[in-house]
């Protein structure tokens, strides 16, 4: 007869603890400096080594499509306001602070970072694999 009132408290327990955590989804889009998108390269996440709250989400991975957006979504609860994730592309680093609130303004569930990149965007394949061939032939 005890048994269904302790079941009833482990129940609402985890109720309550899962009621806490969300998803925290940081999208934008990812662009070179002379705004061409940046297309199928991996977001990864980094953190600061004195950045503590960071490091259970340092490697999440993620890629651009074909439009140059990315998505990353981690699991996070309020004691993680104000934390600072590093999302690196190509070896450049943005920093994002995570902002609970934030994920109430429109786009709702998600929070906009975009990526623009210092560097230009890389040289064409096929326009270097053309000029090998012409030189080749000549």
């Amino acid at each position: 007869m005890r048994r269904p009132p302790i079941v009833a408290i482990a129940v609402v327990l985890l109720l309550s603890l899962n009621a806490s955590a969300y998803q925290y989804r940081v999208s934008g889009m990812a662009t070179y400096s002379d705004s061409t998108t940046v297309i199928y390269e991996e977001v990864t996440i980094q953190c600061e080594d004195d950045e503590y709250d960071c490091h259970e989400f340092r490697g999440i991975t993620t890629k651009t499509d074909g439009y140059g957006y990315y998505e990353l979504e981690i699991d996070i609860d309020d004691s993680y306001d104000g934390a600072e994730i590093l999302l690196m592309l190509l070896g450049e680093n943005t920093s994002h602070i995570i902002d609970v609130s934030e994920m109430d303004e429109p786009p709702v569930g998600r929070v906009v970072e975009n990526l623009e990149l210092t560097q230009d965007r890389p040289q064409s394949p096929v326009f270097s694999g053309v000029g090998c061939g012409i030189i080749i032939l000549s």
